[in-house]
């Protein structure tokens, strides 16, 4: 099994709005695309909801302006990287970390990298776009 095979397996294991509900109360399930509004966790506006939690993803429309699915979830809750976040939802999810060869463990440990810091420059940047005085939405 590939790296991506073994991502792509754990990410349809794993109950994105089970992981959700464990820190943000849900009132009900989504369904039919129709999301559940709630207070997102993560900023301090604690009084209109802001976060859209889907079956697949969740999306605040308040200060955080971010979209999360569940890898980026669980490293945001769970303050982790990428490779920690996959580690422990496919425990989670009851699935075995396949085997690989050295050269697709390396393969692998070079893909996480990439990801982590593509995840970091994300960060950077919807910060730099959406927080303090929002000049790049006026670019």
């Amino acid at each position: 099994m590939s790296y991506d095979e073994f991502k792509e397996q754990v990410r349809d294991a794993v109950d994105f709005v089970g992981l959700v509900n464990e820190t943000v109360s849900l009132p009900r399930q989504p369904h039919g695309g129709r999301p559940v509004k709630v207070l997102c966790p993560f900023h301090p506006d604690r009084k209109t909801p802001s976060l859209a939690v889907y079956e697949d993803h969740a999306r605040c429309y308040g200060a955080c302006h971010e979209t999360w699915d569940v890898f980026g979830w669980a490293m945001k809750v769970w303050g982790c990287d990428f490779r920690t976040a996959l580690d422990r939802l496919a425990e989670r999810a009851g699935i075995l970390r396949p085997q690989w060869t050295p050269e697709q463990e390396r393969a692998a440990r070079e893909r996480r990298a990439t990801e982590d810091m593509l995840a970091l420059v994300a960060r950077h940047t919807a910060h730099r776009l959406w927080v303090g005085t929002k000049t790049g939405l006026h670019y």
